[in-house]
């Protein structure tokens, strides 16, 4: 599955602006996708590899806040 626009356009536009994306758990967490910038978690969704499209719409609506203030602390 590609991350692109216009499905996940949150993703691509925070992937753009330096987040790193992470799928898949492990022994000690079972979210199935986190988004982190630089060292800060800011955002985290849990689901299985079957729901991978609905966690990545998840992930996407979360990360609209995040971008939405990215973009308001650059000068125009």
């Amino acid at each position: 599955m590609l991350i692109s626009e216009p499905t996940f356009v949150q993703i691509a536009d925070a992937i753009e602006n330096g987040v790193r994306i992470e799928l898949g758990t492990t022994a000690h967490d079972n979210s199935l996708a986190r988004a982190y910038h630089e060292t800060e978690l800011i955002a985290e969704c849990q689901g299985t590899y079957t729901d991978l499209n609905e966690v990545l719409t998840e992930l996407d609506n979360l990360l609209y806040d995040w971008n939405a203030a990215i973009q308001a602390d650059r000068p125009e």
